[in-house]
C-alpha cells in the first residue's frame, strides 16, 4: 500500500506544478483585464485624454477660422428702381 500512496503523492504533485502554470498565467491575463478596464475608465472620464487618444487615432481636428465676406455698400439707386418697377 505504501507504494500506491507514493503514486498517488507524486500525481497530485505533478498536479499541482501544472495548476501552478496555469495559475501564473491567470494572473497574467487577470492584469492585462484589469489594464485595459482602468484604461477605458480614464477615457470615458477624462476630456482631455479622450481628445489626445482620438486625436491619435483620426488625426487633429482641423481649425477653420471664419471670416465673413464685407458687404458691399448697397447704393440707393437699386431701391428706387425695383420699387418703380413694382409700382406699375
Amino acid at each position: 500500500m505504501s507504494k500506491a500512496k507514493k503514486g498517488e503523492t507524486a500525481e497530485a504533485a505533478e498536479v499541482k506544478d501544472e495548476s501552478r502554470k496555469h495559475k501564473g498565467g491567470k494572473r497574467v491575463v487577470r492584469f492585462f483585464g484589469l489594464a485595459v478596464l482602468a484604461g477605458a475608465a480614464a477615457l470615458v472620464f477624462s476630456k482631455s485624454l479622450r481628445e489626445k487618444a482620438l486625436d491619435k487615432l483620426f488625426g487633429a481636428e482641423e481649425q477653420f477660422d471664419y471670416t465673413p465676406p464685407a458687404n458691399p455698400p448697397q447704393s440707393d439707386d437699386s431701391d428706387d428702381a425695383s420699387s418703380s418697377g413694382s409700382a406699375e
